[in-house]
């Protein structure tokens, strides 16, 4: 099995999701429990604001593009170039009492521009914390 770590371009601590649950070509489901630690890079003086919510996101939409390319490709670097119709209905992820779990759907993809939408939640309840919709350069 290879380590998340070998797929998206963060080593240690940077490595925000601990599982991949489930994934296909248009979606992916990841854990993690990152956000209770206290070494978690995003973190500030007062715990981990809601902006680290889009981090999570970006790590799962990168494993859905390695997992999804061909033996024959090398993994694509990707870069989020806008973010639309965020939401969210906290302001810290570390008082978030279980594992989140992350959701990314691709919506549309054309040559090097991708669409996804991305919802964190937590597994205590499903209640959505994050979501967003956002456009991915792909090279």
């Amino acid at each position: 099995m290879t380590a998340i770590s070998d797929l998206i371009p963060h080593t240690g601590n940077m490595v925000l999701i601990n599982t991949v649950q489930s994934c296909n070509q248009d979606d992916i489901i990841c854990t993690t429990d990152t956000h209770f630690s206290p070494t978690n890079p995003l973190r500030n003086a007062h715990g981990l604001p809601i902006s680290a919510a889009l981090e999570y996101g970006a790590q799962a939409i990168a494993l859905h593009g390695a997992m999804n390319k061909s033996q024959s490709e090398k993994s694509p670097k990707a870069l989020i170039v806008a973010v639309r119709q965020a939401d969210w209905t906290t302001d810290w992820l570390h008082t978030i009492d279980s594992e989140l779990i992350i959701q990314a759907s691709i919506a549309t993809r054309m040559n090097a521009l991708a669409r996804y939408t991305f919802k964190i939640s937590s597994k205590s309840d499903n209640s959505y914390i994050y979501q967003a919709d956002v456009s991915v350069s792909i090279s």
